[in-house]
């Protein structure tokens, strides 16, 4: 099993989602809101910081893992904008 966290404006979450699903993806949780730095300048929901971002965990196949970073990718290619995903070996303990 693989588990993947994706971060992404919270204006862009719905179409991650879609995508997401698009992939094969059927479980997922999202957080929304959320505030931090990257590489995109700062997101701290203030009038110098605008908006905020928001993190989709998935927990997939790895065939779906990968169909998910195919998405992501040609996403991030047309939206030019803060989109970032990292993936890693996970055991499903319960």
């Amino acid at each position: 099993m693989k588990f993947t966290l994706i971060v992404c404006y919270e204006t862009d979450l719905a179409k991650v989602v879609q995508e997401v699903e698009a992939a094969g993806a059927t479980s997922y949780t999202f957080l929304s809101r959320l505030l931090g730095r990257g590489e995109t300048g700062r997101r701290l929901g203030t009038e110098a910081f605008l908006g905020f971002n928001s993190a989709l965990l998935v927990g997939c196949e790895p065939v779906v893992a990968e169909q998910i970073r195919g998405r992501l990718l040609a996403l991030r290619r047309r939206r030019k904008r803060g989109l970032h995903a990292f993936s890693w070996e996970a055991e499903q303990w319960l």
